[in-house]
């Protein structure tokens, strides 16, 4: 298997010549962009520009805060995207940590953050939540709608970075996560075109497979549908029969209705609501 390989950047790099970086071998950039509700990157627009022609695939995330609205957060993140490139060409990320006061967001912000860049981009972002972070505050991903959100698993190996010991530390355990997005495995990497270190990750594909798994949605399977439908319609949110699954449209009415119920469903609900609005289309004139 082919090994795509990446880098993750924010202010503390300074000014970065990207046609160095784009000749060093690396195909993928993220650049942060925001912290929480209100603070920006003072580097973010100009990397994720600086990108453009130089790295294959450009990318962008925001670290999530500890203040209410915690959505706040998310709109701001797709809002500095948006000053500088489409957000449907960009990778975009959410960084889940500990502040250098301790303090943290909780693992709910973390949760509605996501749903929210879900709402903004019709797709599940990358989501940055370190194992031992997870550990450490005792939270877990599993029946949260994050946990459809591809994986940024953290896991530092030392030097060489070889593809076959790359092979070799491929995550294993998902964490609650259904996939994995990539490994950073090294926060001291060296790469031409920045001074310091630089966080260094390893997507397990080639550039074609990065781009379809992590900026398309995939459709709902078949039986996907049925057990959604199944799910929705025992809370009373739809009604219907679960053979239509071959050919099923949302109309306008219907995903009002469907919107507003979501608001009070459990959070295991969070991707169905999501992907059937992303199928919705008005009814035929």
């Amino acid at each position: 298997m082919a090994i795509t390989h990446g880098i993750d950047v924010s202010t503390f790099q300074g000014s970065i010549d990207w046609a160095a970086v784009g000749r060093s071998g690396y195909r993928f950039a993220l650049a942060r962009m925001s912290i929480g509700r209100g603070t920006r990157d003072d580097h973010g627009r100009r990397n994720l520009a600086g990108m453009a022609g130089h790295v294959a695939v450009g990318g962008a995330y925001g670290v999530v805060g500890t203040s209410e609205p915690v959505e706040d957060g998310a709109k701001l993140l797709v809002h500095e995207i948006a000053a500088v490139a489409d957000p449907a060409g960009v990778l975009v990320m959410l960084d889940a940590e500990d502040f250098p006061d301790g303090s943290h967001p909780t693992i709910d912000q973390v949760n509605r953050y996501a749903v929210e860049l879900r709402r903004l981009l019709g797709r599940w972002p990358i989501a940055y939540v370190p194992g031992w972070w997870l550990d450490e505050h005792r939270y877990t991903v599993s029946g949260r709608a994050l946990a459809n959100c591809p994986w940024a698993a953290a896991h530092y190996i030392p030097p060489p970075w070889t593809d076959a010991r790359l092979q070799a530390n491929k995550p294993n355990n998902l964490r609650g996560f259904r996939t994995l997005a990539w490994l950073q495995y090294t926060d001291s990497a060296r790469v031409p075109g920045i001074a310091g270190n630089v966080d260094a990750d390893a997507f397990y594909g080639d550039l074609a497979a990065l781009r379809h798994a992590l900026t398309e949605e995939d459709d709902l399977t078949k039986q996907e549908f049925k057990d959604a439908w199944g799910e929705l319609t025992s809370q009373g949110i739809i009604f219907g029969q679960d053979t239509w699954a071959d050919g099923f449209r949302v109309y306008k009415d219907q995903m009002d209705n469907i919107l507003v119920q979501q608001r009070q469903t459990n959070a295991k609900l969070d991707r169905v609501i999501a992907l059937l609005e992303a199928q919705a289309q008005p009814p035929a004139t």
